[in-house]
């Protein structure tokens, strides 16, 4: 499948898919549903590509809540930054 990266300004949505729906082999199945879904809506939307780093969800399950504060803070700065609109079927833990 073919995945366009997410431009500032010219890409509507985020399409974030984290570590799971990247790696494992049951939520792969799931993120390429949604890509095939928003591909044949005719909606724009891409992806961080190189920029997307992992969502810390399995550091923060081993009690590194330190680690996984660091990624959260550098993932939202990086999403706040680029993104209005975010679609995903990762779970996205954040700070407040």
């Amino acid at each position: 499948m073919e995945v366009k990266d997410f431009v500032a300004g010219e890409t509507e949505y985020l399409f974030y898919i984290g570590c799971a729906g990247t790696f494992d082999a049951r939520q792969k199945a799931v993120t390429v549903a949604i890509a095939t879904v928003l591909n044949m809506a005719g909606i724009s939307w891409g992806v961080l590509g190189k920029d997307e780093k992992c969502c810390g969800d399995s550091v923060r399950r081993l009690g590194n809540e330190y680690l996984f504060d660091q990624m959260a803070r550098e993932r939202r700065a990086l999403i706040n930054r680029k993104v209005t609109k975010v679609i995903t079927s990762a779970r996205i833990a954040s700070t407040r």
